[in-house]
């Protein structure tokens, strides 16, 4: 017989006694006036299939992978602050704003010369002002350098 053969074995002759003493005791308690508490089965143990696996620990990483990971992070971080900058210089240049009042004068936007469905204009400034609010950095006004 096999290991998991014996164990279960093993499980079902413990749930057969449980059963057995069960029963048992609750005929004595038809005739004694003695209240028991009902009794549980214990749980079957079985190893878990499902489910997320458990974290690994990364072996730890050799003098060059150091090297290379904090040199991404850094690269990873320039770009950020990078993306960051362009997204406040775009949202906040004069000349965005000149053109959006010219836009916004124009009132609505429409699908064709032949058709009636119109829309209002969508803003760059405020497209991409929401798009950085909606990934946590929202951006602020540039610093003005007046000469």
């Amino acid at each position: 017989m096999t290991m998991w053969t014996m164990t279960t074995l093993k499980i079902l002759l413990s749930l057969h006694c449980l059963a057995s003493c069960r029963a048992f005791l609750s005929s004595i308690s038809t005739t004694c006036s003695i209240d028991l508490p009902p009794m549980l089965s214990p749980k079957p143990r079985r190893p878990c299939t499902i489910g997320e696996k458990w974290p690994r620990n990364s072996p730890p990483l050799t003098r060059g992978e150091a090297i290379i990971h904090r040199r991404s992070e850094s690269k990873l971080h320039q770009i950020d602050q990078l993306l960051y900058e362009l997204c406040c210089a775009i949202v906040y240049c004069d000349d965005m704003a000149l053109m959006e009042r010219e836009m916004l004068q124009s009132n609505t936007i429409h699908l064709d010369l032949s058709s009636n469905i119109t829309r209002r204009p969508n803003l760059l400034r405020r497209e991409v002002a929401d798009i950085a609010a909606r990934y946590g950095r929202p951006v602020s006004p540039l610093k003005h350098n007046w000469s």
